[in-house]
C-alpha cells in the first residue's frame, strides 16, 4: 500500500471514530451536569477532578454558547456548571463568567439568595485569579452581591465560629453532629441523606469549624448535590464552608 494512501485510511479512520464515538471528556460533563443519578454524577465528577485539564475547555465552551444564545441552560445544570468552574480554578473562565455576570440580559432573574456565579466569581477572585471592576453600572441583584461576598471571602476566619454566632432552632441536630468528624460531617450532609435538617445541621457544623483544605473536593461536591429551600440557607452553609477551605488552600494548610 502506498504512503498517500495510508494516509488516506489513518485519516478516514479518525474521522469515523470521532463520528462514531463522542468524546469521552464531553459525555462525562454532560452526565455530571444532566444525570438523574447521584452515583453516575460522582462517578463524573472524580473523573473530572482526576484529570481536570481536559475539561476546562469544555466548560469553557459552554460559557461561551451561553453568551452567544446557542445554550440556555437552567436551574441545577447551570448552577454546577459554575460550582464546577470554582472548583477547576482557570483564569480562562474568568473571562466568560464574568461576561455572563455583567450582562443584563443574560439570566436577568438568575438567583435572589446565595447565587452560584457570584460564588464562583468570588472564589476566583480571592485566588487571585481575577479582579472585579470597579466601575460596574450596577442593575442585577449579583451585581451588588458580588463585592461584599468578596470581602466576606477575603476576611473570613478559620477559628470555630463563637457559640451566639450559630443557627438557632436546630438543638438536637446539632447536639447529634457535634461530636462527628469533619468526613462524617461531608457524608451527612451530603445527597444520600434523606432528611433535610441533618443535612442542612451538617453543613452549618461545617460551616463553624472547617479549618483546613484536605476535603476540599468533596466540600465542593457538597455543593453540586446541594439542597434546595425557601431562603438558600443549606447553599449559604456550603460556600461559607468552601470559603474557609479555600482560604485553608491558600495558606497550604
Amino acid at each position: 500500500m502506498s504512503a498517500s494512501r495510508i494516509i488516506s485510511f489513518t485519516l478516514l479512520m479518525i474521522l469515523f471514530s470521532s463520528i462514531a464515538w463522542p468524546d469521552a471528556t464531553d459525555e462525562t460533563l454532560n452526565t455530571l451536569l444532566d444525570s438523574g443519578s447521584v452515583s453516575e454524577q460522582r462517578a463524573a465528577f472524580e473523573k473530572i477532578a482526576s484529570s481536570p485539564e481536559q475539561y476546562i475547555p469544555l466548560v469553557r465552551d459552554r460559557f461561551v454558547a451561553i453568551l452567544n444564545g446557542q445554550l440556555k441552560p437552567t436551574g441545577k445544570a447551570l448552577d454546577q456548571l459554575f460550582y464546577l468552574a470554582a472548583f477547576l480554578k482557570d483564569k480562562s473562565l474568568a473571562v466568560p463568567m464574568e461576561a455572563i455576570w455583567k450582562d443584563i440580559r443574560l439570566l436577568p432573574d438568575y438567583c435572589l439568595y446565595s447565587c452560584p456565579i457570584v460564588f464562583a466569581l468570588t472564589v476566583y477572585a480571592t485566588s487571585d485569579l481575577w479582579t472585579p471592576p470597579d466601575n460596574i453600572n450596577k442593575s442585577l441583584l449579583r451585581h451588588y452581591d458580588l463585592y461584599p461576598e468578596i470581602r466576606k471571602a477575603s476576611e473570613i476566619s478559620l477559628e470555630p465560629t463563637p457559640q451566639e454566632r450559630r443557627v438557632q432552632g436546630l438543638d438536637r441536630y446539632m447536639d447529634e453532629t457535634a461530636r462527628e468528624s469533619e468526613r462524617e460531617l461531608i457524608e451527612q450532609a451530603g445527597p444520600m441523606t434523606q432528611e433535610y435538617l441533618k443535612r442542612f445541621a451538617a453543613a452549618c457544623q461545617l460551616e463553624y469549624s472547617v479549618s483546613s483544605s484536605k476535603n476540599l473536593k468533596d466540600l465542593y461536591w457538597l455543593a453540586i448535590q446541594e439542597v434546595w429551600d425557601a431562603a438558600s440557607e443549606f447553599r449559604g452553609a456550603v460556600y461559607t464552608t468552601i470559603y474557609r477551605a479555600e482560604k485553608a488552600r491558600r495558606r497550604g494548610q
